[in-house]
């Protein structure tokens, strides 16, 4: 099947636009933002990532790291990126913008009556989803989303919340862009101060770009949702039914939806989080509900990209420690996608990382990074599992300057010999800028947190 040739996510203009995110940022005297502004300079020894035949090649590159986030009564925001630049020296692949960047507003037009939401979330995806990631194999993809909430008063503990949104979904070259809408409504009952329980119905039309994939689909959801924020624990709990119809059979798929989300301050030096669930997703439904959870980086989002939506049992758990001058954190994530109108798609995703950090001086840090991912595919696709390890020293020239150097190690195994790998990659950069940009989205709050002023 053909389909026409679409117009690329143009990597300029989304740099651009960056800029222009934290030139506003910056001037928001509320909110918190530090960045990082590199160039610099890297040598990988097989930047094809093919078993044999390794090609050499020479990275120049300038990079943006930054994070921002404010929450005052008129706005809660949370903004944050790695975004890079790499020209390949000795021409093996083109020059390209590659990197995430996760950015949500809230805006309370009328506090506690009338709020805008906005988000908008930039990053990679495979095109062939049995290879590695290589300059010739990933693909930008933005996902935009904004629209109103209402909240109406049905007494002293009770509320009814109205909600609409618009989005976007745009691929670089895949023919996988989409529209949907939504409109949802909450039937709220205040528990206590911060305990609350609400009755859930949420309703979404998602169509296709290109009419050539008969693809449209919609879907109900009804839930009963439970939320409560403790001194050291949040959760919320959404347990009921959704349905998805498929516009080109006029079937219905029904099931089962479980959600839950956890966090729990163990100590003032760690945080533990959990989530998981079952419900019916999308390719990009899950690029925009996992980016940042973990780390938001130059990596590519694994996994097949399809039109088909399928059903999704997932979960992921995060330990976090940091305390004086040494910190480290573990994580692992599950995915298991089934597709009921064509099993050969079905996939697991398992990720396991590891990482350490230790602050030699106040001017020297080191961190050691590892990590393990599998991708096990139904039919004859080929499955793999990937070791990457990862070495970074940073030295503070400076209270804005700094030079950093990192080592990467990466191990593919694969079914499919032609898709084995190693490399190793160096890159030194110099950076100037302002604090220590986080690398995942803001971190959940705590009650003990306030009452002991961190």
């Amino acid at each position: 099947m053909q389909f026409p040739m679409k117009t690329s996510i143009s990597g300029a203009r989304y740099a651009r636009a960056c800029v222009c995110v934290l030139a506003f940022a910056g001037a928001a005297s509320a909110g918190e933002l530090d960045y990082r502004l590199s160039a610099g300079v890297g040598r990988t020894d097989n930047i094809a990532r093919t078993p044999d035949n390794e090609i050499d090649e020479t990275i120049a590159t300038a990079g943006l790291q930054f994070a921002f986030d404010q929450s005052t009564a008129k706005l809660r925001a949370d903004v944050v990126g790695d975004i890079a630049y790499y020209d390949y020296l000795d021409d093996t692949f083109d020059s390209e913008l590659l990197g995430n960047v996760y950015a949500n507003g809230l805006f309370a037009i009328v506090p506690e009556r009338f709020t805008w939401a906005a988000i908008d979330q930039f990053g990679q995806v495979l095109s062939d989803p049995f290879s590695p990631p290589t300059p010739g194999n990933r693909q930008n993809i933005n996902y935009a989303s904004t629209g109103p909430d209402f909240m109406i008063g049905l007494g002293s503990q009770m509320r009814l919340r109205l909600g609409g949104r618009y989005s976007l979904t745009t691929y670089e070259t895949s023919p996988l862009d989409s529209k949907s809408t939504s409109g949802s409504l909450a039937v709220i009952r205040e528990i206590s101060d911060h305990r609350s329980l609400s009755f859930n119905v949420n309703q979404s039309w998602t169509k296709y770009d290109e009419e050539a994939l008969d693809a449209d689909y919609d879907q109900t959801a009804a839930f009963v949702r439970y939320e409560a924020q403790g001194a050291r624990t949040n959760v919320q709990l959404d347990a009921g039914w959704n349905r998805l119809h498929r516009d080109s059979t006029d079937d219905d798929q029904t099931g089962a939806l479980l959600n839950i989300d956890f966090s729990r301050r163990l100590s003032s030096a760690s945080t533990l989080e959990f989530r998981g669930g079952r419900e019916f997703s999308s390719s990009a439904g899950d690029f925009r509900r996992d980016q940042g959870f973990t780390n938001v980086g130059l990596n590519t989002t694994p996994g097949i990209q399809t039109a088909n939506p399928y059903q999704l049992d997932h979960a992921s758990l995060a330990y976090e420690f940091f305390r004086n001058r040494t910190g480290f954190g573990v994580a692992g994530t599950w995915e298991d996608r089934s597709f009921e109108d064509d099993p050969l798609l079905d996939q697991t995703l398992n990720l396991y990382s590891a990482h350490v950090r230790r602050d030699l001086s106040p001017r020297a840090s080191l961190d050691l990074a590892a990590a393990y991912s599998q991708g096990d595919f139904a039919g004859p696709s080929p499955s793999y599992d990937e070791t990457t390890l990862g070495l970074t020293f940073q030295w503070r020239l400076s209270r804005s300057l700094s030079m950093r150097a990192t080592f990467d190690h990466v191990d593919r195994n694969s079914d499919s010999p032609i898709n084995e790998f190693t490399e190793n990659r160096v890159m030194v950069t110099i950076g100037w800028g302002r604090g220590d940009p986080r690398a995942t989205r803001v971190p959940p709050s705590f009650g003990v947190d306030s009452m002991t002023g961190h």
